[in-house]
């Protein structure tokens, strides 16, 4: 077996926050019990809006690099993926694009033409189908013939572990390039929610995620079976720890779209700090229990100081409070509040 960290190109742009998702509609045939999808409609969506001009000025003049088409499943809405993979390419042809797929509704006359059209890997998830069809299975060797890369990529669920290791062979077989066992991640609507324990990760510091502990060990046991057999699919055990690692590249990058020199300064963990001067008179009290209060993050909103002005003389009664933000992650919100402190500057200092 190769070495497990050797990634995929569309994983190591993952890993170095330089791609971005496009969800060209949300409808499925599939109907998974760990699908994190909280609807199933016909909306395109992506962090740089649903029209496909807007969101290349988005990438355009930064450091993005790839694009993957997700879903749903894209293949259901074919004539849309063929147009929005053509407009990229046409436009940003050093890019790397992958699509994910259930593989259902992949045919060999859709497989051949969108890899004719310049797709470079496609991703089935054979979990979705439960690791047996032969539809899917059909799908995954016609792909063989015409992409550059093919993989495999489906949450690591130990109750599966019997059909996963079944379907290593067919993996070996099918001259699949690489396998993605992700920690496996509970919504409350999971059918197995309450039959796993679960323990707790923070992504991008604010979003509380459940994942099975039982994952992790199944995605060892996967690994050590490859190696005994000697198969020859790359495996990368894509866990809570690497989606951490993309989060906060992911950070970087955003605050890097969206940022404004004036106010913003920049850490290396991808958060902002910006700087705020309130009035005495307005009571902060525990700044870190006022943090939840939407008032308090408009006043913040609204007191904002401009970096070139912080070593400037300002009024005694006043107090600087510097904060600090996720950054702009997409254009449907704004900075996020973390954290807040009283900064200890004497009043008149130059």
């Amino acid at each position: 077996m190769k070495p497990n960290n050797n990634l995929s190109k569309g994983c190591q742009l993952c890993q170095k926050g330089k791609w971005l998702c496009i969800f060209l509609t949300y409808r499925c045939n599939a109907g998974c019990h760990f699908c994190p999808a909280p609807f199933n409609d016909d909306r395109v969506y992506s962090d740089f809006g649903s029209k496909k001009e807007d969101i290349l000025g988005y990438l355009t003049g930064n450091d993005f690099r790839g694009i993957s088409f997700s879903g749903g499943d894209p293949f259901l809405v074919f004539d849309r993926l063929m147009d929005w993979l053509t407009y990229f390419k046409e436009r940003l042809p050093e890019y790397y694009y992958w699509v994910y797929t259930n593989g259902l509704p992949a045919d060999k006359r859709k497989i051949r033409k969108l890899a004719e059209a310049g797709m470079d890997e496609i991703r089935f998830n054979i979990a979705a189908s439960g690791y047996i069809s032969d539809t899917v299975w059909e799908s995954i060797a016609e792909a063989r013939k015409f992409f550059r890369y093919v993989s495999v990529e489906i949450p690591s669920i130990r109750k599966d572990f019997m059909l996963l290791k079944t379907a290593l062979e067919k993996l070996e077989k099918s001259r699949v390039d690489y396998l993605n066992l992700h920690d496996y991640i509970l919504t409350e609507r999971d059918s197995l929610h309450n039959r796993d324990h679960l323990s707790k990760f923070v992504l991008n510091k604010i979003t509380v995620l459940n994942y099975a502990d039982s994952s992790v060990k199944n995605t060892e046991d996967i690994l050590r079976i490859a190696s005994e057999k000697g198969y020859h699919f790359h495996i990368n055990h894509c866990s809570m720890e690497k989606k951490e690692i993309q989060m906060t590249r992911r950070r970087i990058m955003m605050a890097k779209v969206f940022k404004d020199p004036e106010y913003d300064m920049f850490i290396n963990d991808g958060t902002i700090l910006n700087f705020h001067l309130i009035p005495d008179y307005i009571k902060t009290g525990n700044l870190q229990e006022m943090l939840p209060d939407p008032q308090f993050a408009k006043l913040l909103r609204s007191t904002l100081i401009k970096l070139r002005e912080l070593n400037k003389p300002f009024n005694p009664g006043f107090k600087i409070i510097k904060a600090s933000y996720i950054p702009q992650m997409n254009i449907y919100q704004g900075k996020m509040l973390l954290k807040a402190e009283i900064m200890s500057l004497e009043p008149g200092r130059e």
